[in-house]
């Protein structure tokens, strides 16, 4: 599956972080560290499998944590995470552990 991380604004993030997780578990099946880029991700997972896909950021020109999720249908090919602020300190510190 492909996708794109866009910022509250509609533009594509330049740096963020993506996780594929299954639907139905709850369990991570891949995870992008951090994207260096406003270019499209590839995450894979097994077919037949509905997945959320979890996106934060930091926002280092506002200063500010975003985060975005979407819920992936099985049959779906490409993904677009809309980004919404989330503070000045993460909701989930799992992604900011030097936070």
């Amino acid at each position: 599956m492909t996708g794109v991380v866009l910022w509250p604004n509609r533009q594509p993030a330049s740096i963020a972080k993506v996780v594929l997780t299954a639907a139905s578990t709850g369990t991570d099946a891949t995870r992008v560290n951090e994207l260096q880029t406003d270019a499209p991700f590839t995450l894979y997972g097994l077919e037949g499998l509905d997945y959320r896909v979890r996106a934060p950021a930091y926002d280092t020109r506002q200063k500010l944590y975003c985060k975005g999720s979407v819920e992936v249908p099985a049959q779906s090919k490409s993904v677009i995470v809309v980004l919404e602020p989330d503070g000045v300190n993460p909701s989930d510190k799992r992604f900011f552990p030097e936070e």
